[in-house]
């Protein structure tokens, strides 16, 4: 691979982790404010157990 390549291949994944500690920040809140887990999980497409795992990581 090439310098380019390898650069490129580093954004993607910054972006990526940023994009997904954005998205867990956002639930978190969500689940303190009082959003039902099922509900948070319908927004962003995910299963209740997964959403469950971030609130419960977050210690919501």
């Amino acid at each position: 691979m090439t310098t380019d390549q390898l650069f490129a291949r580093t954004q993607a994944r910054y972006e990526r982790w940023d994009a997904d500690c954005a998205r867990n920040a956002d639930i978190r809140r969500r689940v303190r404010s009082g959003q039902p887990v099922e509900q948070v999980a319908r927004h962003y497409n995910l299963s209740d157990e997964f959403v469950g795992r971030i609130a419960g990581a977050f210690g919501v």
